[in-house]
């Protein structure tokens, strides 16, 4: 029989932006939780945030904590059903979910560890052996067109076989099509194009560069417009003939099941440190299933822990795409972490250990994150 154990501290550690050591980009805010416990077992979470709301996601981090510390640590059906959504009193938001995110991940860490299993395997098990990746160019410093098609080149000789890029980031839409255009021809037609639109004020421009993109085969064309706006995206996916994806902004099933059901998108791209953790992602993409509506879970958080916790339900869903990856956030994650997956030719294997399959070594994340032991 299993022993109960409870919760005798949670910590936060939020690192900083930082510029990635790769020189590509700056790599975002990174917040992560860790629940301890008398039974000498922690669980490691992580919640997705974006500068200038990583203090307030951690203050709900510190609210949510109160209801968990000095008490039985909860499965994480429990803390959502009993610990979250009571302090929420059903009024939920963005930030609340990346904090209640990160709480779940953590909680799923430390059940696996108690039972000596791998997440999935807690979950009934994988039915894929390994998780396809594409790979994310994002880069904040404003790099030539040159260096974009440079990157994708580099990308796809390090095995991978679908790139996304930006091609929005250049200041006229005729720069625009060339780079995709470019990108094209240099990475040839068995690599999959992925556009990111993200996000554009006005319709009619992201129409007129989907008409121009569409001849060059892209995969998909990721946030035409705000997924705020459902009767403007619904008309956009209308008229072009790309994979529209939509739904990174979004947190809590609701949302998504309004998309689905007015059939706004045909990829729904949930971050799963920002939509309610595993179970959430695990229900949002099961309603996706029955409308026929493929899931591509987004990933701007570190390689770690959000990242572990992803491969452990894109290994159980069957309509799994592809999930994401940012290549200059991986040396940051070796700084501090060791992960009991790989990523080699573009796929990730599986978490093999207990848990999400991720070690943090405390020491080296405080000296990121700025704090005395």
């Amino acid at each position: 029989m299993v022993k109960p154990m409870n919760i005798t501290k949670i910590k936060t550690y939020l690192v900083g932006a930082t510029a990635s050591l790769d020189g590509w980009t700056d790599i975002k805010p990174l917040l992560f939780v860790k629940i301890e416990t008398d039974a000498g077992l922690h669980g490691w979470g992580e919640a997705y945030v974006l500068e200038g709301r990583e203090r307030a996601i951690e203050q709900i981090v510190f609210l949510l904590a109160q209801g968990l510390t000095d008490r039985e640590a909860p499965g994480p059906r429990a803390f959502r059903r009993h610990t979250a959504f009571r302090i929420a009193d059903k009024r939920n938001s963005f930030d609340f979910h990346c904090a209640s995110s990160a709480l779940e991940l953590a909680l799923w860490d430390l059940e696996g560890k108690r039972l000596g299993a791998p997440v999935y395997q807690l979950l009934g098990g994988a039915i894929r052996p390994e998780i396809p990746l594409y790979a994310n160019t994002w880069s904040d410093r404003s790099p030539s067109l040159q260096q974009m098609v440079d990157r994708a080149v580099r990308l796809k000789q390090d095995g991978f076989s679908a790139v996304k890029i930006y091609p929005m980031e250049f200041s006229r839409l005729d720069e625009s099509e060339d780079f995709v255009a470019r990108v094209r021809e240099a990475v040839g037609p068995d690599t999959d194009i992925m556009i990111d639109m993200n996000v554009m004020d006005d319709p009619h421009v992201a129409l007129e560069a989907a008409r121009r993109f569409e001849p060059h085969h892209p995969f998909w064309f990721e946030e035409p417009v705000t997924s705020d706006d459902l009767e403007t995206l619904s008309y956009v996916r209308s008229r072009v003939t790309m994979r529209v994806v939509s739904g990174e902004r979004h947190s809590g099933k609701y949302k998504f099941r309004e998309m689905l059901e007015r059939r706004v998108t045909d990829v729904l791209n949930p971050d799963i440190a920002g939509c309610g953790g595993i179970l959430e992602l695990l229900e949002i993409a099961a309603m996706a299933e029955t409308f026929s509506v493929a899931v591509s879970p987004h990933n701007y958080n570190s390689t770690t822990v959000a990242m572990a916790a992803m491969l452990h339900v894109s290994a159980l869903i069957p309509n799994l795409l592809m999930a994401e990856l940012y290549p200059s956030y991986v040396d940051l994650g070796r700084q501090f972490a060791q992960c009991s997956f790989e990523i080699t030719d573009g796929s990730a294997t599986l978490p093999g250990s207990p848990g999400l399959g991720v070690e943090v070594d405390e020491e080296a994340l405080l000296q990121f994150s700025g704090k005395t032991a």
